[in-house]
């Protein structure tokens, strides 16, 4: 059994409630905090090692060994910030507000208040068109399904309002009687909770099966004043068509998509310099709109995923879908700079600075 750890402050927890996998989280981050800021402390708690506002038990990373290691805590210690991660998505709200709730006296860097939003598709959205940011149009449900098909075209999306990893997204074409009869059974399936969408994103992805549905996810870092592209990947999809991991697809490197890109009839697309400079651009941009209808309560590091058209002039055109306040997949991240995706590993590196500042 591990030795009860000695743990130096500052101490940066980063709190989860679901352990599968929870590792593939935590390393990471770790490793990248490691480097990025040496001084810093950051350690992994599951919520019920927390007690009192008090850490009981941590998982550390040894930096001579390459190793994580959980045990408890020779004295427990108040973590001086924390951030949320990993939650059980059957209850992953109520977890945010409990692990909230057990840190009194800790900073949180993605508050629930904040995170709410986030997680609200549809206000998310909302933000993004007062701010004239391209997002697919949406309707809540019930919602006039004649008028928005007229307005918006037939190919809809449905999905959950405050649903993550693909759950329970279908993607449907109101033309076709069949698929309009699945339509409204998910609509009634999913009740108020539903949203509705236009579908966008013609860009594809090339692959050994044809054109694929693909998703860009870019980690955008707030410091409370400017927001920074940090890292992210590719989610293409599999047999069920939609682009998550979680529903069959697979995880690729941004660089590897971006050779990859393509027309749905498979017709290869060349991004230019500037294309990318615009996607990181609109990925910051939908960052600004979201801090500024936050506030104090903005997360320091949120996911945003996006889509791609194709302009008439064949540049692409990127579309704000959703954001995470609680970004996973950060095995998979690689770093980003100003004019082109990298096969570096890491996750954050303004973020790690930005908390020791912070405390200061």
């Amino acid at each position: 059994m591990p030795a009860p750890h000695a743990v130096a402050e500052p101490l940066h927890a980063l709190v989860f409630s679901a352990f599968p996998h929870i590792t593939h989280e935590l390393y990471p981050l770790m490793v990248d905090a490691c480097v990025a800021a040496p001084a810093l402390r950051v350690v992994g708690v599951h919520v019920d090692w927390l007690h009192k506002g008090r850490v009981t038990r941590a998982i550390t990373y040894d930096v001579e060994r390459d190793l994580l290691v959980e045990a408890p805590l020779a004295e427990t210690v108040v973590p001086t910030t924390a951030q949320v991660l990993g939650l059980n998505l059957c209850h992953e709200h109520a977890d945010h507000r409990r692990i909230a709730a057990e840190l009194p006296g800790t900073r949180l860097l993605n508050p629930p208040a904040g995170a709410a939003l986030l997680d609200d598709k549809a206000r998310t959205a909302a933000c993004w068109q007062r701010v004239n940011l391209d997002t697919p149009a949406f309707a809540a449900y019930p919602a006039d399904l004649v008028a928005f098909v007229a307005e918006n075209g037939s190919r809809i999306v449905i999905k959950p309002g405050d649903g993550t990893e693909g759950r329970a997204v279908g993607i449907f074409d109101l033309h076709q009687p069949v698929q309009r009869a699945a339509a409204f059974r998910h609509l009634d399936e999913l009740g108020a909770n539903a949203l509705v969408t236009v579908e966008r994103g013609t860009v594809r992805a090339c692959t050994d099966k044809g054109p694929v549905r693909c998703v860009i996810r870019i980690n955008v870092c707030w410091d409370g004043a400017r927001a920074w592209a940090e890292s992210g990947y590719a989610q293409l999809a599999g047999s069920q068509g939609i682009a998550s991991a979680g529903r069959g697809g697979r995880v690729i490197a941004l660089s590897d998509l971006w050779r990859r890109l393509c027309r749905e009839d498979g017709t290869p697309l060349t991004p230019s310099p500037g294309d990318w400079r615009c996607l990181l651009a609109t990925a910051e941009n939908g960052t600004r709109a979201l801090a500024g209808e936050l506030d104090g309560t903005m997360p320091a590091l949120i996911g945003l995923d996006l889509l791609l058209d194709v302009a008439n002039n064949d540049s692409l055109l990127p579309i704000l879908l959703e954001a995470n306040p609680r970004p996973s997949g950060m095995a998979r991240c690689t770093l980003l700079t100003a004019n082109t995706p990298t096969g570096d590993p890491g996750i954050a590196p303004h973020l790690w600075p930005c908390i020791v500042a912070r405390l200061a």
